[in-house]
């Protein structure tokens, strides 16, 4: 999180990953990686960044919009055994999805990987970035995120409802703070 002109947070031990959209091991992510890693953000090169950030982006399906919506730090989040079990369908809304649009993804690795991000070493401290920015009124990147998934879902004919309801309480939120212009 960004706590002032300058200070960035990382709230996680958790690696950042970055890689060659066409897979394999570069020169380039490697530099990269390193040239993160040496100050302290830990980052690795990925053979298969694609997967990473489908990875990524079903964590963010699941525990973004309810810390947004609860206003809870996301190891909270996944405390409540209705909100655990919400988020749990959301994330296999999201392992359809990408598995149509050609990611061997599965369910479970997305679940194992919200329990690293929510457990001991993880980013579980703090609250989504789409929750932070409901709390500083400002837009959020809830279309990028489960928006993606339920557009996604349109196109290759998979149902996210829950995906729909998320995207639809965010919206409802920013409704509060956005103005909002329509045709009469």
């Amino acid at each position: 999180s960004i706590e002032g002109p300058g200070i960035v947070r990382n709230y996680g031990e958790l690696p950042t990953m970055v890689g060659e959209m066409a897979g394999g091991r570069s020169d380039r992510a490697l530099a990269v990686a390193s040239a993160f890693d040496v100050p302290g953000l830990p980052t690795r090169a990925s053979d298969d960044i694609v997967t990473g950030m489908w990875k990524k982006l079903m964590a963010n399906v699941g525990l973004s919009a309810p810390s947004a919506f609860t206003d809870l730090p996301i190891r909270d989040v996944v405390l409540v055994p209705e909100l655990r079990q919400v988020i749990e369908i959301a994330v296999q809304e999201a392992a359809a999805v990408a598995s149509a649009a050609g990611t061997d993804i599965h369910a479970d690795e997305t679940l194992q990987v919200l329990d690293r991000i929510t457990g001991k070493g993880g980013t579980g401290a703090n609250k989504s970035s789409l929750c932070v920015d409901v709390l500083n009124q400002r837009p959020t990147e809830i279309d990028v995120i489960n928006g993606v998934i339920v557009r996604l879902g349109l196109e290759f004919g998979i149902a996210t409802p829950v995906n729909e309801a998320f995207v639809a309480a965010v919206k409802g939120l920013e409704s509060k703070y956005l103005s909002r212009t329509s045709d009469p």
